[in-house]
């Protein structure tokens, strides 16, 4: 399938806004990035309430829905290549997605690199799923229904939550969402050099980010603790939706780590959409087929 047309109109648009520049500070970076997104429109949500958490003070911004509540809550774990992204930069994202869910949603703050190296944002990203755990009964929220859902880095970030959880005997995750994650070595796949240039996320942009986050101090055997494998008993792992896009660098190995999941015996669906981009779910206000994919995540997380 050709690139959505939307999404051509989209890309023609942010090639006269945004040009990487790794010569940029990274300050510059996500001031630019929170300007273009102050255009964006707000939805009115039931209510808004921030959540200082553990020792870091990490954030954790609860959205509670307009009109009725499903049971269930999110942790949305926002994507930036682990450098970019906030919860400012994705609350229009989080209240739309909220009420239409009609879930309570809790967006992180997660520490960004290259201040904060791996392995930072994946320990904050487990300790939130804990501390909405540990506060359930305060919070009014049931502890074995909760999604973890990410989008691109934190995609990743969602799926270390999970396995983590379950390697290490802990609450599960009740679902788990992957939109356009970044997972395994996705540099020696065919979609790397296919969609590498062109589709806002390049090749020289994923370098970048990798560069940013990487901790070469960190011995290999704490390395290997956080690497997400298939191990342990497969009928732990909650349902997983993994969606991907036909034009992203990231495609093949979100979509190998969806069937290695499969092979492995976890209950994943895996659905690529057709002439989108990285990060067409989250730019859903030009790129109209992205609600589509939304309603249907919604649909899916109320089916329970």
């Amino acid at each position: 399938m050709s690139l959505d047309p939307e999404v051509k109109k989209f890309l023609d648009m942010m090639s006269t806004l945004l040009v990487f520049d790794p010569g940029i500070p990274v300050g510059k970076m996500r001031e630019l990035e929170l300007s273009g997104l102050s255009v964006m429109p707000k939805e009115e949500v039931g209510s808004i309430k921030d959540h200082r958490i553990n020792d870091k003070g990490l954030l954790l911004r609860e959205y509670i829905p307009s009109g009725s509540i499903q049971y269930s809550t999110i942790l949305f774990i926002h994507g930036g290549g682990f450098v970019l992204g906030s919860v400012e930069a994705y609350d229009p994202f989080a209240r739309h997605f909220c009420n239409m869910a009609r879930m309570r949603l809790f967006s992180l703050e997660y520490r960004l690199a290259p201040e904060n190296r791996f392995p930072a944002a994946h320990d904050d990203s487990f300790a939130a799923f804990m501390w909405l755990v540990d506060n359930a009964q305060n919070l009014k929220i049931d502890p074995g229904r909760i999604t973890v859902m990410g989008d691109s880095a934190g995609g990743s970030l969602a799926a270390y939550v999970t396995h983590n959880a379950v390697n290490s005997g802990k609450v599960i995750p009740r679902f788990q969402v992957l939109l356009y994650p970044a997972l395994g070595d996705s540099t020696s796949t065919a979609s790397f050099e296919e969609n590498g240039q062109g589709y806002l996320l390049t090749k020289d942009l994923i370098s970048w980010f990798g560069k940013q986050y990487s901790n070469l101090s960190l011995p290999e055997k704490d390395m290997e603790r956080y690497r997400i494998k298939q191990a342990g008993d497969p009928s732990k792992f909650p349902r997983t939706l993994v969606i991907t896009a036909q034009f992203d660098p990231l495609r093949d190995s979100g979509e190998k780590y969806a069937s290695d999941m499969m092979e492995f015996g976890a209950n994943v669906t895996s659905i690529r959409a057709n002439g989108m981009i990285h990060g067409f779910i989250t730019n859903y206000l030009m790129i109209h087929r992205a609600d589509y994919y939304l309603r249907a995540i919604a649909a899916i997380l109320n089916e329970e």
